[in-house]
């Protein structure tokens, strides 16, 4: 039995208490930890938009604490670092792990003035940097706090890794591959139930993305794709678990592209691994990627995969499922295509994945890593 003095104190810092890929990891990561004698805090830098991310935090045994910031642009507000850093040093910490871009910044800075030692976090590929000035100066701050306030960094896969080599300096940097959480069993009711409720028709097919609202999951790409199916006669709907700041501009895409009736922004849902299974195809058609955690969990419930070459995608992926270039809607939609035209493959392509996903991503494999 563990004692308190056994016990590894960790102040998880991520930029916001949201719902995504990276915030969802940590409610497993804490949860893998509390079962390895790991006491979690996470600290949010800003309030998400729905409770969901802080209950589930909380139902795994982590504290979940919040220091954000009145101003519009958060990494000028230096008071904010000084309120991070008492709390760190107040909370009796071992280590600070920081999470996500401005996490990192702020995180590491004052773990740095509470006296304790930082481990960030990639858990997405560096992009050519060609943003806009707000989004080059975060890179710049990023870039200084890996090489400086930080110990460890860790990117999620290789491909994060290697993309990121450049900017650590000679700090280590070292792979641990992102993890499949655990998923209850679903049964063939469960996947019919969650059919019935998304589909409009019986005849229809039933793709699903899940992943936020951003200019990097490229939606508008994949709401083209549809177009070409649909061009074809195929009824596809599409069903989109997500919410995030391009709501607005991408009603309007779907508007402009008449796709209407075949799209559904359903928004965040607690489910997620229930729509994952009811689908015929699950679709990944982001711009950039690190080693997206909903890749794993469609995998893990053997949903038939088209995804675009991004990041780790194809290293994990392999053989158990359809890779295609990125930007490329002609290509994802012939992608597509090549999985219902054939249910066959379509579900052999699930049996693998379910395999694979379970020999190379397991929770407990990786938080030892860790």
């Amino acid at each position: 039995t563990r004692t308190e003095l056994d016990t590894i104190r960790v102040a998880h810092v991520i930029d916001t208490l949201n719902v995504g890929g990276a915030e969802t990891l940590l409610v497993e990561q804490c949860r893998q930890g509390g079962l390895s004698g790991i006491a979690s805090t996470v600290i949010g830098l800003r309030p998400g938009t729905s409770p969901q991310l802080s209950d589930d935090l909380r139902s795994v045994g982590a504290d979940v604490r919040l220091i954000g910031s009145g101003r519009r642009r958060q990494l000028l507000d230096l008071r904010r670092v000084g309120r991070l850093a008492d709390e760190l040093r107040d909370g009796r910490f071992d280590v600070v792990h920081t999470h996500l871009r401005v996490a990192t910044i702020i995180g590491s800075l004052a773990a740095r003035r509470a006296g304790l030692p930082v481990v960030a976090t990639l858990h997405n590929v560096r992009t050519d940097g060609s943003g806009g000035v707000e989004d080059r100066a975060k890179d710049l701050l990023e870039t200084a706090a890996l090489r400086r306030w930080v110990d460890i960094v860790i990117g999620c896969g290789p491909a994060v890794a290697e993309s990121n080599r450049s900017r650590v300096g000679d700090r280590p940097l070292v792979v641990v591959p992102n993890p499949v959480r655990e998923i209850p069993d679903l049964t063939d009711a469960d996947r019919a139930r969650t059919r019935r409720e998304l589909l409009a028709r019986d005849d229809e097919v039933l793709l699903v993305a899940v992943g936020r609202l951003t200019e990097q999951k490229d939606y508008p790409n994949l709401f083209r794709a549809l177009r070409t199916l649909s061009s074809d006669g195929r009824r596809a709907r599409l069903v989109v678990v997500g919410d995030g700041e391009q709501r607005s501009a991408l009603e309007a895409t779907i508007e402009r592209l008449d796709l209407v009736d075949r799209v559904l922004l359903a928004g965040n849902r607690p489910d997620v691994p229930a729509v994952l299974a009811a689908a015929d195809v699950f679709v990944l058609s982001s711009a950039w990627e690190g080693l997206p955690l909903v890749l794993l969990e469609a995998m893990a419930v053997g949903a038939a995969i088209v995804a675009t070459d991004v990041g780790d995608v194809a290293g994990v992926v392999g053989d158990a499922g359809v890779v295609v270039p990125p930007q490329d809607h002609d290509a994802l939609a012939k992608g597509i295509e090549s999985v219902l035209d054939d249910a066959d493959h379509g579900r052999d392509l699930g049996a693998r994945a379910r395999e694979r996903v379970r020999e190379r991503h397991s929770a407990p494999v990786w938080i030892e890593q860790l």
